[in-house]
């Protein structure tokens, strides 16, 4: 989602006399596609309404480097660098900052030091947060399930490859990474001009929520086929 949260960005400097240049998408790609979800709709709407209210929120090379950062799955390595914490506090201080209220005092000083490192965008955070927080969640999570099930998950059904999807990730027989990798590229480069960077690996009987996923959507299925059901033959995108 750190990716995904590139199109809120970019949908208000577009907009915004801070933009200069084009920007590196267009956020009216998914605009003009019929199927857009609801939520993300709406939300939209109540950017482009702080955009008029605060035209001047977010600063464009900052915006770059976070463009950049997330495209190269370095975004968690920024903060580690700059404020000396590990992996799972990095993670720890977007979750806070993207989906906690404003007025949590809990995560009061993570946010004072996701601000440090991103000043601009942490503002804009807090701004897109100050009625309905939860709005924003709902709408990444609209986003996030439009890519992954309305675009990509549809186009290789489309191919005769049938994914199970668990959160942000893929999963598919390792006989057709191929022709994934080729459609997750696809649809990046349609909606993002860029292909971010995604991490791939070979599923394991340890994955328990993964086994659990899949034994509830095709063990029973393979059962009525007389077939059996191997682990190994399935990999995590």
């Amino acid at each position: 989602q750190p990716f995904l949260f590139n199109y809120i960005l970019n949908l208000y400097l577009t907009h915004s006399s801070l933009s200069t240049s084009n920007p590196p998408f267009s956020p009216y790609s998914f605009c003009s596609e019929n199927n857009i979800p609801k939520p993300l709709k709406l939300f939209i709407d109540k950017v482009l309404k702080l955009l008029i209210k605060r035209p001047n929120l977010l600063n464009k090379k900052e915006v770059e480097r976070w463009f950049d950062a997330t495209s190269k799955g370095k975004l968690y390595e920024i903060f580690m660098d700059e404020l000396g914490v590990d992996r799972d506090k990095a993670k720890e201080l977007m979750l806070c900052v993207m989906y906690s209220p404003n007025s949590s005092k809990t995560y009061k000083e993570d946010k004072k030091s996701f601000c440090k490192v991103f000043p601009t965008i942490g503002k804009f955070i807090f701004h897109l947060k100050e009625s309905k927080y939860k709005e924003l969640s709902i709408a990444m999570q609209s986003l996030e399930s439009h890519i992954f099930i309305d675009n990509i998950s549809q186009r290789l059904v489309e191919l005769g490859i049938i994914p199970y999807t668990i959160h942000d990730s893929l999963i598919v027989k390792n006989t057709d990474l191929q022709k994934t990798n080729e459609v997750v590229e696809e649809v990046f480069l349609k909606h993002f001009n860029v292909m971010p960077s995604f991490e791939q690996k070979e599923l394991r009987p340890n994955s328990q929520d993964v086994i659990k996923a899949l034994t509830e959507k095709q063990v029973v299925k393979e059962k009525k086929k007389k077939k059996i059901f191997r682990m190994d033959e399935y990999l995590e995108f």
